[in-house]
């Protein structure tokens, strides 16, 4: 049985492999419910969802993992909450689009091996990817910058990731 108490104590220490492997695994669980479910496919693209995962495990992890010591580091405020605000005003404006144009890339590269194809692909879907990201992170960034301890941060972010992974799934797929 799985014991709280265990996983918290165990996972300050090892921090960013629990965060890879756990954020790789909700990163193909979110393409495997948008496949089945949203998609209604019969059969499931196995390389889609390891894409998805191993783009999550190599690029957006480790970023993230170091990103949030970075912010802890130098961006700091009076209390709690502009320190928050100011974190995610940075993260969003500077970050974000930077890491969903890397994702969205190297996704579809993995899918179309071709760097034209990929980045024909990218500019099409990016401009509608980042709007929806500004309705779905910052909310989630601010409660995660405010009340999550540092080394739970990336993955407090990957559980809602699921959902974000269902949209951006279909929209580099399907759209």
């Amino acid at each position: 049985m799985i014991n709280p108490a265990r996983i918290r104590q165990y996972l300050p220490s090892k921090a960013f492999c629990v965060q890879v492997v756990s954020a790789g695994t909700l990163a193909a669980v979110g393409n495997v419910i948008c496949q089945k479910y949203v998609e209604k496919r019969e059969h499931i693209d196995r390389r889609r969802i390891s894409q998805f995962a191993l783009t999550t495990m190599i690029i957006v992890v480790p970023i993230q993992f170091h990103w949030f010591r970075f912010l802890d580091r130098r961006i700091t405020g009076k209390g709690r909450l502009q320190t928050a605000m100011k974190r995610v005003i940075v993260d969003q404006s500077c970050l974000a689009p930077l890491l969903t144009g890397a994702f969205l890339f190297s996704v579809n590269f993995m899918d179309s091996h071709s760097t034209n194809n990929a980045l024909q692909r990218t500019k099409r879907i990016y401009l509608d990817v980042m709007t929806n990201n500004y309705k779905f992170w910052p909310f989630l960034q601010a409660v995660n910058m405010t009340m999550i301890p540092l080394h739970f941060r990336v993955i407090f972010l990957q559980f809602f990731a699921i959902f974000w992974n269902i949209y951006v799934s279909y929209k580099a797929n399907v759209l």
